[in-house]
């Protein structure tokens, strides 16, 4: 597929796409790098209060050519106070990502879907100036995709956090607004 027939959009989730959701977590390629395994009841759980529109994170299905292929989700990191603690960047705008479709994983898509998202975030937030991502050091694919987004690495680190998704040593990296 070449990029020129790449058509890259974004919707916002709905409880229809739950049962995907829980297909593309517990993916071993995502799996690995988010929080586990999962269930239809966890997953409805925790993305269930992000499909209103008054949500605090806003959740999108990323979608290729209209075939959905991969969750990415924004959130102001002031609405997070322990999560604004820990990455400690002011005025900051967080995404979290996946591609559960793994006949699009290594096709490029991911920047894309990334560049998108950080549109989106800007005219979420009009208030932060920065987004910022951070993946496990170890998930070279998302730390690849991020810098061909436009994403610069801050640090790397330990991070202050319970979540299986921060073990080991993540990279912060941040991609600042441009007039």
């Amino acid at each position: 597929m070449s990029s020129t027939t790449r058509k890259i959009s974004l919707r916002p989730l709905q409880i229809d796409d739950f049962s995907t959701l829980v297909d593309w977590i517990n993916a071993p390629h995502v799996a690995r790098f988010w929080d586990g395994q999962t269930d239809l009841a966890d997953v409805t759980k925790k993305y269930g209060p992000r499909v209103k529109a008054d949500t605090k994170t806003h959740v999108f299905i990323a979608n290729v050519n209209d075939v959905p292929i991969g969750m990415i989700q924004c959130y102001r990191h002031a609405n997070y106070p322990d999560w604004n603690a820990t990455v400690a960047i002011e005025k900051a705008a967080g995404i979290d990502y996946l591609i559960g479709n793994l006949e699009f994983v290594g096709q490029g898509i991911g920047p894309l879907i990334i560049q998108e998202m950080v549109k989106q975030a800007f005219k979420l937030y009009p208030d932060v100036d920065v987004v910022v991502s951070a993946p496990q050091q170890d998930n070279k694919a998302s730390c690849r995709a991020l810098e061909k987004a436009g994403f610069s690495l801050k640090e790397a680190r330990k991070l202050d956090s319970d979540c299986i998704s921060d073990a080991g040593v993540s990279c912060i990296y941040i991609r600042t607004r441009t007039a």
